[in-house]
């Protein structure tokens, strides 16, 4: 059951890839690279033995380095989003200096993460310290780690942003939303996987399902039209083009009757 999962959400990935190339290759790019390579890792892990010491090795080494592609993927998005801001004037200004609160709100997740650690030291301490076992466990903790920091991070984003009337590209909105919910469930499958080492199983076919549904509907939301901005005159704007053609109209009669 779960290799048929992992197969399913290889193929929704694979999809997902394919539609953010179509739509924007470079202002997607560091998630793109995510997504290659925690396919390719998924693919060549489909080949070992499972359980064995070469496939928990490689395990480890997929997920390390996706999660480094993780990190940029999610500045990637904070840095989409901060174009929209000039860099002298004052909204920009604001958005610099509350990058570093972002940031700052990160590290307190980090934190906090670093202080739940008390239920991975227990299981390895079990063990021995440099053993393979220890690794897959450290692991583990540091997915946590990451994911909680990356979901904190993202709301925090979303909800800073939301606070300024600019108008943003369609594909830009659904990929922070969808990235978003996806990194608060993978947090919620990592923690429900510390406080319940005996339902393994069962979290990991609810995650690889949330996974597959999150990634379809990533897929079919980005189009191409939704990476530009449409135009549109507001009531105020349109009020101002008519008083203006009045004030032309007004003048050009004034200058023949003179």
């Amino acid at each position: 059951m779960e290799q048929i999962l992992w197969l399913t959400s290889l193929c929704v990935r694979v999809g997902l890839v394919t539609r953010l190339f179509l739509v924007n290759p470079k202002r997607y790019r560091w998630f793109i690279g995510y997504l290659m390579v925690a396919s390719i890792g998924t693919l060549y892990l489909f080949t070992l033995t499972l359980r064995s010491t070469t496939y928990a090795i490689a395990w480890i080494v997929v997920q390390i380095s996706s999660l480094v592609l993780l990190y940029a993927a999610a500045l990637e998005i904070y840095a989409n989003l901060a174009e929209h801001f000039g860099g002298v004037n004052r909204q920009g200004r604001i958005v610099a200096y509350l990058r570093r609160i972002l940031n700052g709100i990160m590290a307190l997740s980090l934190v906090a993460c670093v202080a739940l650690t008390v239920f991975d030291a227990r299981a390895m301490l079990d063990r021995e310290l440099l053993s393979v076992s220890s690794a897959v466990t450290a692991t583990f903790l540091l997915m946590r780690i990451a994911t909680s920091t990356l979901a904190v991070f993202l709301a925090g984003t979303a909800w800073y942003f939301s606070r300024f009337r600019v108008t943003l590209q369609p594909n830009l909105r659904i990929h922070g939303i969808l990235f978003t919910v996806w990194m608060a469930v993978s947090a919620a499958a990592m923690f429900w996987r510390n406080l319940d080492r005996s339902s393994n199983d069962l979290i990991s076919h609810a995650y690889q399902s949330a996974s597959v549904l999150i990634f379809g509907v990533w897929t079919v939301a980005l189009k191409r039209s939704g990476e530009s901005i449409a135009d549109r005159l507001s009531v105020a704007d349109g009020q101002e083009r008519d008083d203006r053609e009045i004030l032309i109209a007004f003048l050009r009669r004034l200058t023949r009757q003179r």
